[in-house]
């Protein structure tokens, strides 16, 4: 499921079809985004119980900022030189919780698994394709800012 960083680089942008995909697939997940980020974080803790340290505030406004982030994004996939910048600086705050580049693919993973079990049928091959692209350029954009804001050694 998760790409090397070199697949990610060389991955085209999303096409309108996969951001009308995910666009209209999010619709669906949005009215019931405390259940999808709720199994979201169950998931995540699960295959990386390591992480679940790095989450110092109440799960549940956790995953209410999971759903906002999601909904901006989703929002500008079109333009997602819109929301680079914010996604940039969230990068450049992960370390600082103790987050690493080492996490993204579990996070990708959790985050495809969650929408799988709240959209169950609707979650089709294509529907599954569209959202692992836009994970990876979405994580290809915060780790490559995470990677220019770490000091030379």
């Amino acid at each position: 499921m998760t790409r090397t960083d070199s697949e990610a680089r060389s991955a085209a942008r999303l096409t309108p079809r996969q951001i009308f995909l995910i666009r209209d697939s999010f619709s669906s997940v949005a009215p019931m985004r405390k259940t999808a980020a709720t199994l979201f974080h169950a998931h995540l803790f699960e295959m990386a119980p390591s992480v679940r340290p790095l989450f110092s505030r109440d799960v549940s406004d956790q995953g209410d900022m999971l759903m906002a982030a999601l909904a901006r994004i989703v929002r500008a996939l079109d333009r997602m030189e819109d929301v680079a910048p914010d996604l940039e600086a969230l990068a450049r705050r992960h370390p600082g919780y103790g987050a690493r580049e080492e996490h993204y693919p579990a996070v990708g993973e959790a985050l495809i698994w969650a929408l799988e079990q709240a959209l169950a049928e609707r979650f089709t091959d294509e529907v599954r394709k569209a959202w692992v692209d836009a994970y990876a350029e979405i994580s290809h954009i915060m780790i490559a800012a995470t990677r220019a804001g770490r000091p030379s050694v």
